[in-house]
């Protein structure tokens, strides 16, 4: 029953019972059969295109296949369920955003009490592509996944083969002898099965470990950003041994340190973090999860960058949006909606506590896309424009959607279970912590 319905389950919303009887036969099946991935090459932004490096590989497989997959990954919410609560990678009810706040809400209440925050990101080298598969038996294996089910995997990861096209060329097949298959749906999901056991050493109010699939924080707050080194220093044999028994590479010298403090000190610390005997770079401002975190915990730099990014987005579209263009402007007004104000206004309720001059800048922007897409005379006011399109000032729309999601956070289990929103409320908070932004 469950087959006839995801295998009938059309784009459309639609049903189509065919579907269902074409997968009747592999229903008692351990056996993947659907193996063959397409490799598509696409130019990396400003990289050499004569070399391998200079493209992104974009593995395509069978349609059908992914619907046996997600037949499959419906069987596995019950261990899913089981994954330890700092995960946050592809699961239900949980979002980058989410990870987020449960780091800005733990360097505020750090900068609240006048502490430092040591914050490491790791950078995991081809996370996907260096999966051992006989580890990662072994880690479902400890999950107590049925054998049947683990049989399953096994063949779906196993024997799997590739062939490259580019342009009318075809290569020939090869075999995948380790990792796990980029862009299906179950690999993502027994990634997280395979980085479970990540070490968590400290369990405490003054450590944070955050991750989202291969993207990980660790983080230690004290009054001495030296003590805080040391502290994270003590869990570097501890990820060293775990890396090693299970073949996973992490790049020290492409991970990142930084030292978050309301005062920055002009001499950085007397003590450097170490991975495998290579030196951590310490940083004054780094990209995590796609949001740009300062020293200062501060987001002008978050606000230049998204705004780069969004003004860059808005002149790709231009042919789209100009005047001479045949869209009408319902459908100009949607395409802002949908692909440009979510650039500059994703993850907002981490930068909740953006100074009023920063997300002016994302209101101007709004204002020339606005009169762009209309092609309104100077004398048209902003008002005018934004109220004949029904569109909301930034700072309204960010103050509702933020508002709406910490009702939702506030009774969300997995931050439930760190704590995370049970503070006593100061209005001097207001410029550090997200949450008391909003009240």
């Amino acid at each position: 029953m469950l087959l006839r319905q995801a295998g009938s389950q059309r784009r459309d919303g639609k049903e189509d019972g065919r579907m269902g009887y074409l997968f009747a036969p592999v229903q008692p099946s351990t056996l993947f059969i659907l193996r063959t991935a397409k490799i598509i090459l696409i130019p990396k932004p400003g990289k050499d295109c004569t070399t391998p490096e200079g493209y992104r590989p974009i593995s395509l497989l069978p349609g059908l296949g992914k619907i046996y997959e997600r037949v499959i990954l419906h069987r596995m919410e019950q261990y899913i369920a089981r994954l330890p609560p700092e995960q946050f990678g592809f699961r239900k009810g949980l979002s980058t955003t989410k990870q987020l706040v449960r780091l800005a809400e733990f360097i505020g209440s750090a900068l609240y009490n006048n502490q430092k925050v040591a914050l490491l990101m790791l950078d995991v080298a081809k996370a996907f592509d260096r999966v051992w598969h006989e580890g990662l038996i072994f880690k479902l294996i400890s999950f107590n996944f049925q054998r049947e089910m683990i049989q399953l995997i096994y063949s779906f990861i196993k024997n799997r083969n590739f062939f490259v096209s580019f342009g009318n060329d075809k290569s020939d097949l090869r075999y995948i002898r380790a990792g796990i298959a980029q862009g299906s749906i179950l690999g993502p999901v027994l990634y997280l099965f395979y980085v479970a056991d990540f070490p968590n050493v400290f369990k405490d109010l003054n450590n944070f470990l955050g991750c989202y699939a291969d993207d990980t924080a660790l983080a230690v707050k004290s009054l001495s950003p030296t003590i805080a080194i040391n502290k994270l220093q003590e869990i570097m044999p501890h990820i060293e041994h775990w890396c090693t028994k299970w073949r996973i590479a992490i790049n020290a010298d492409k991970s990142q340190l930084m030292i978050i403090s309301k005062k920055i000190s002009r001499n950085p610390p007397d003590v450097k973090l170490k991975l495998f005997d290579t030196e951590i770079p310490l940083v004054t401002k780094s990209k995590y999860l796609g949001v740009t975190i300062s020293q200062k915990f501060t987001w002008t730099e978050h606000i230049k960058n998204v705004r780069s990014k969004a003004y860059g987005t808005m002149k790709s579209l231009m042919p789209m949006l100009g005047r001479y263009s045949q869209l009408d402007l319902k459908r100009k007004r949607h395409i802002y909606t949908a692909i440009v104000r979510p650039i500059m206004c994703y993850a907002s309720p981490v930068w909740a506590t953006v100074k009023h001059r920063d997300l002016q800048k994302i209101q101007v922007l709004q204002n020339k896309f606005l009169r762009l897409i209309t092609d309104a005379h100077y004398f048209v006011s902003n008002e005018t424009l934004h109220r004949d399109l029904k569109i909301e000032y930034i700072k309204d729309f960010i103050h509702r959607m933020n508002e709406n999601f910490f009702k939702k956070a506030l009774i969300c289990p997995f931050l439930d279970h760190f704590d995370v929103f049970n503070y006593f409320i100061y209005e001097e908070d207001k410029n550090i912590r997200p949450l008391v932004a909003h009240l």
